[in-house]
């Protein structure tokens, strides 16, 4: 098993020449998927140099884990967030925030792991879905399109549309999802035990709730807030963050290879200064990125 080198970056900061040399699998990884990211260079001896552009997180490789923190420190980037994103129980004065001995990584985690305990001291959302299955017996209503197709020679089967109350809805499982990916995303343990177990621990709970596979950063802009899921939307928020700069793809799952947390801090701060304006009043043009 190879040796996992750790690599500091700063967001923009100067380019790092790596202890051992990127394997290949790595350097075409970093050309291709990661190049948003990073930039890769090399010495005049033949070295690997990276330096980090204007994204800031976790980068994991097959012999390498590489962190680029923000330019500024934990404090500002929370406060930064919490305007950019409208979070609320964010407290930029709390010590873990003013300091550089916590990987902003996994503060923004345990904000994730706060607001999960909210949503279950509420009472988890449910709701009517409209669903399909391949049934039995007879429920809502039968379609024959489907039924013909899955059914023939099959005369136990009926394949049914119909409504059911559940809990398997789509803001509970755009929570699953980000669970699974900061789970299973990396093979490499990338935060702290207590934190992995406490992200073990939620997605056993959700338990009832299925993984979004495909068009997950869209599903974010299906979901309509009510007085009934209202409490979800500061914790979705945080999701989509999470996921914004990696779609889910559940066969790389546990690979060595191609699994990131990145923030891109210029849109970020975008979204930072859009918001301020906002609140001041002030009339403005802001448009959100696309996706």
């Amino acid at each position: 098993v190879p040796e996992i080198d750790y690599v500091y970056l700063e967001e923009q900061g100067p380019s790092i020449k790596l202890k051992n040399k990127l394997a290949d699998d790595e350097i075409k990884i970093c050309e291709d998927e990661f190049s948003s990211y990073l930039t890769l260079s090399y010495s005049k001896d033949g070295e690997h140099c990276v330096k980090a552009t204007h994204y800031a997180g976790i980068l994991v490789l097959s012999n390498h884990v590489i962190k680029i923190k923000p330019k500024i420190n934990n404090a500002n980037f929370f406060g930064m967030l919490k305007y950019a994103l409208k979070l609320p129980n964010i407290d930029p004065k709390k010590q873990y925030l003013a300091t550089e001995k916590y990987d902003f990584w996994e503060i923004l985690v345990e904000i994730f792991l706060g607001h999960l305990n909210i949503i279950f001291q509420r009472n988890l959302y449910s709701d009517y879905v409209e669903t399909e299955d391949n049934l039995n017996f007879v429920r809502g209503k039968i379609d024959f399109t489907q039924h013909i197709l899955q059914n023939f020679n099959r005369p136990d089967k009926i394949y049914c549309r119909f409504t059911e109350f559940t809990r398997n809805v789509l803001e509970n499982r755009l929570i699953k999802t980000t669970l699974y990916k900061l789970i299973f995303g990396s093979q490499y343990n990338i935060f702290p035990p207590e934190m992995k177990e406490r992200l073990n621990d939620f997605y056993r709970k959700f338990n009832f709730a299925d993984v979004i596979s495909a068009n997950l950063l869209q599903s974010f802009n299906l979901i309509t807030y009510t007085q009934l899921n209202y409490r979800y939307e500061p914790i979705l928020k945080i999701c989509e963050f999470l996921l914004r700069e990696q779609a889910l793809d559940l066969e790389k799952t546990g690979s060595k290879l191609g699994f990131q947390l990145m923030v891109n801090m210029d849109t970020l701060f975008e979204q930072f200064i859009g918001n301020m304006l906002e609140r001041k009043n002030f009339d403005i043009l802001y448009h959100k990125p696309k996706q």
